[in-house]
């Protein structure tokens, strides 16, 4: 009996503790998550990042932050491990050490902190990037990670140097201070006459170091961003925003990470005056159209002081000049500063931005006109904010694309280009070579050069080569750059080939600074035959094959429908017009697009496009160099909400508010709209497309309103196309279409005035130099801004006051720049003189004008 209950109860105490196992074992890894490992020790340089080369060293910690004694297993052979990862392990000290798999239990006291083990390595895998240094207990299971930045050598900017330019500051005297910000343009030099393909990792980083106060690795990328930099190149890295330094001069140094071999440095001064900004707000600009214009554009700017808090803000200004805005060059230079139009009187203004709100203070539209009278060239810009009083600072950015037509303006950079031959290598075709010799170069349009054909008499046609460049690309040229095998092909307008005679060529760079150059040749008719060793055979081949050869042209393409169907629309830049038949030569990839222009091999045909019957035909053979000219770009939204603190509007026209869709085309639009070269023959496209223009019968009404036009040219030759729209009161397509019958019986001529085109009576011989050609009396539009003017000056006139630019442009509320730019034309035209009253000079009407104005409708 008693044997027997000694075994039931051993039963039950081991069933018993059966059961309780799981309990134990739980409570058992609960107080093992209690502890916690760590790196403790591990410093980071100075630079900000870890290099090859390296020494890290740092202790594997387990601790027990929780009340109780912790019981846990460690390896006696290897307590604790370490491994380094940089998208994969590329070193395990566990493998590396020997380490075998060993276990014992250890007890680690309540608060207790235990050094596992100590390392010490030397880094030697690592790559651009981030890596990690990962601590494990391995008998435990516990681990731990630190991320560290790393970089690397790279041997792929031998060919290139650095540049770092401080910008200008807006006081003028190039010291920084709290306000007036550190702001570094970084610029990559390629040094060799080749293309160098960016091959480098993304997460290479540039260097700054402002001697022992500033030490960091910054956010500019090595490459720039891009994929490859063209021979000579001179590229944007990016803008850097230093501040907080100590009085004084010091030295900026921007460098390759781990690379002090590769470097660039400027000095630049700091002087604190012990203020700082008021937290919580923020000043940012709003662009009327965007960040991409061009020539004829104009720039709206608004500044805007927002609060982004929960709580109300009130601030109280000095003066008049509460937040002001700045625009700078890649060179570092100021172009423009919205205090360089305004004074700034010494009122106190107060405003209260409410929580989430903004303050509002729209400026006067600028005309990308800069300090020194030019037009801006092509390229990025940066803009800033100032708000002065309360030390904020704030960015935005915008792209400019030049017309060229004021290439030279500013130049002190000495240019020539001349021409190195000209060989006729077939009986249709000249090739010629020329050198461009400039030392600093920035190329303003995506063709390199213009060519011009001229007979005795006048322009045949004009090409445009060397089109891969991008716009805004600056180059250092250490030798003279050869343009070489530029074809001409000598046909005339009506694809006729050239009779022999005296020719002249003209090639102009599209570049800042530009250069031109002239030479006369002579074109002989015939085919040049190239000597072999069965000459005769040579030439009964060449007498019983007929050779189809094409020409280069130069255009773009409009997809247009017609009652037969659809067809594409080539438009080259003299107008003329032809639809393509056949492209196969060229690939069946190549498909023609309305954002595509450029150099073109084409062959004209006998036949007409069975679909689009109005128009000739040709086959492409070609394409010699294509470029886009459309370039979409991310639509802009405006915020349409207006603060309740209101919209300030000073010296400007009022706000426009809306969602703008801003692309390329905007950019292009404008200038077609302000060229009279480029804006009469798209209308006749347009007009042909619609329709209008065509295969139409004639009638009376057609010849009665071009004998009217006969008769205004023959009183006014010269008379360029919008004085013609308002002087005979037609459409744009009726006086389109009666130039284009007038110009093809012969009765009319044209010839380019800048962005003008003038147009002379038959009687006036087209070899007329100039300088000879009658200048018509001006007759503007009186709701044209020159209208305006005229008004303007009649009125105050019979007042015996006189205005002055500035009174003018107030008055009429448009920039002084622009106001200038039409009083020039105006004393050109000997209708206003300008005249010195004390400093100032102030703008009358001549006799001229007032007799204008008293036979005229202004």
């Amino acid at each position: 009996m008693g044997a027997a209950a000694f075994v039931r109860r051993g039963a039950v105490l081991a069933l018993a503790f059966l059961l309780l196992l799981p309990a134990i074992a739980a409570t058992a890894d609960e107080s093992e998550t209690q502890l916690e490992l760590s790196i403790e020790g591990l410093t980071v340089p100075q630079r900000g990042y870890f290099i090859n080369g390296d020494v890290i060293s740092f202790d594997v910690v387990l601790s027990n932050p929780g009340s109780s004694i912790v019981s846990t297993n460690t390896n006696p052979d290897c307590p604790a491990s370490f491994q380094i990862m940089q998208s994969e392990v590329t070193f395990d000290s566990f493998i590396e050490g020997g380490c075998r798999n060993q276990t014992r239990a250890i007890e680690i006291n309540a608060g207790e902190s235990l050094v596992l083990d100590s390392f010490e390595y030397v880094l030697d895998t690592l790559e651009f990037g981030i890596f990690s240094v990962v601590g494990i207990a391995p008998s435990s299971g516990h681990s731990s990670s630190i991320n560290f930045t790393s970089q690397t050598q790279t041997d792929l900017f031998s060919n290139f140097s650095l540049e770092v330019i401080v910008a200008q500051t807006p006081s003028g005297d190039d010291i920084n201070d709290e306000l007036e910000t550190v702001e570094a343009i970084v610029h990559l030099v390629n040094l060799q006459n080749t293309t160098i393909q960016m091959d480098i990792d993304d997460d290479c980083r540039y260097q700054v170091v402002v001697g022992n106060e500033l030490n960091i690795l910054s956010d500019l990328p090595c490459s720039g961003g891009y994929l490859s930099i063209p021979a000579f190149a001179v590229v944007e890295i990016g803008w850097l925003s230093l501040d907080g330094f100590s009085d004084g001069q010091h030295t900026l140094q921007v460098s390759l990470p781990a690379q002090d071999d590769f470097s660039a440095s400027t000095i630049f001064t700091w002087v604190n005056n012990n203020q700082s900004a008021i937290t919580g707000l923020e000043a940012s600009i709003v662009l009327n159209n965007g960040q991409s214009y061009g020539s004829g554009d104009s720039l709206v700017m608004t500044a805007s002081v927002d609060n982004p808090s929960e709580s109300d803000v009130q601030l109280t200004f000095p003066s008049t000049c509460r937040a002001e805005i700045f625009i700078i060059n890649q060179e570092g230079v100021i172009v423009y500063d919205t205090r360089d139009i305004r004074d700034c009187p010494e009122v106190e203004v107060n405003h209260v931005i409410e929580a989430g709100n903004s303050l509002q203070i729209q400026h006067s539209s600028w005309n990308f006109i800069d300090r020194d009278g030019c037009e801006l060239q092509t390229g990025a810009y940066r803009l800033i904010i100032d708000v002065p009083d309360y030390m904020i600072r704030g960015y935005n950015s915008l792209t400019y694309i030049s017309s060229g037509q004021t290439l030279n303006c500013g130049v002190d950079n000495a240019s020539s280009l001349d021409f190195i031959s000209i060989e006729q290598v077939n009986e249709s075709t000249i090739e010629i070579s020329a050198a461009f010799t400039v030392e600093d170069v920035l190329w303003t349009q995506p063709c390199r050069l213009t060519v011009k054909l001229y007979d005795e008499t006048f322009l045949l046609f004009e090409q445009f080569h060397s089109c891969e460049a991008p716009p805004g690309l600056r180059q250092l040229l250490s030798s003279d750059l050869v343009f070489e095998d530029i074809g001409i092909y000598m046909y005339d307008p009506q694809m006729e080939l050239l009779a022999e005679g005296t020719y002249r060529v003209d090639i102009i760079t599209n570049s800042w600074p530009s250069a031109e150059a002239s030479q006369h040749f002579e074109w002989t008719f015939g085919v040049i035959v190239e000597e072999g060793e069965e000459g005769e055979e040579s030439i009964e081949e060449t007498e019983t094959e007929e050779s189809v050869e094409g020409i280069v042209v130069h255009g773009s393409w409009q997809f247009i429908t017609t009652e037969d169907g659809d067809c594409w629309l080539f438009t080259d830049t003299l107008g003329r017009e032809a639809v393509i038949s056949d492209s196969t030569s060229v690939g069946i990839q190549w498909q023609p697009s309305p954002e595509l222009a450029g150099n073109y091999t084409v062959f004209y045909t006998d036949s007409a496009h069975h679909t689009c019957t109005d128009y000739a035909a040709f086959v492409l053979f070609e394409i010699k160099d294509e470029y886009v000219v459309l370039r979409s770009t991310e639509s802009t939204l405006i915020k349409e909400e207006v603060p309740k603190s209101g919209i300030i509007t000073e010296y400007g026209e009022p706000i426009i508010t809306s969602v703008v869709a801003v692309s390329f085309s905007a950019i292009l639009l404008a200038f077609v709209i302000s060229h009279e070269g480029i804006r009469i023959p798209l209308t006749g496209v347009s007009l042909g497309i619609l329709g209008l223009i065509g295969r139409t019968h004639e009638t009376n009404d057609g010849k009665f309103q071009r004998g009217r036009l006969m008769g205004y040219l023959t009183a006014n030759p010269g008379c360029h196309f919008r004085a013609l729209l308002s002087a005979l009161e037609m459409s744009n397509g009726q006086l389109t279409h009666h130039i284009r019958v007038l110009e093809d019986e012969d009765r009319i001529w044209r010839r380019s005035d800048g962005r003008l085109v003038r147009f002379y009576p038959s009687a006036i011989p087209r070899a007329t130099p100039e300088d000879e050609l009658p200048i018509p009396p001006l007759s503007p539009d009186p709701n044209s801004l020159q209208g305006k003017i005229l008004r303007l000056l009649d009125d105050d006139g019979q007042m015996d006051e006189y205005p002055t630019q500035f009174d003018l442009a107030i008055r009429l509320e448009k920039s002084q720049q622009l106001i200038s730019h039409h009083l020039r034309t105006l004393q050109k035209f000997g209708l206003v003189e300008k005249k010195k009253f004390g400093v100032r000079n102030r703008y009358k009407l001549t006799r001229e004008a007032l007799f204008l104005l008293e036979s005229s409708d202004l």
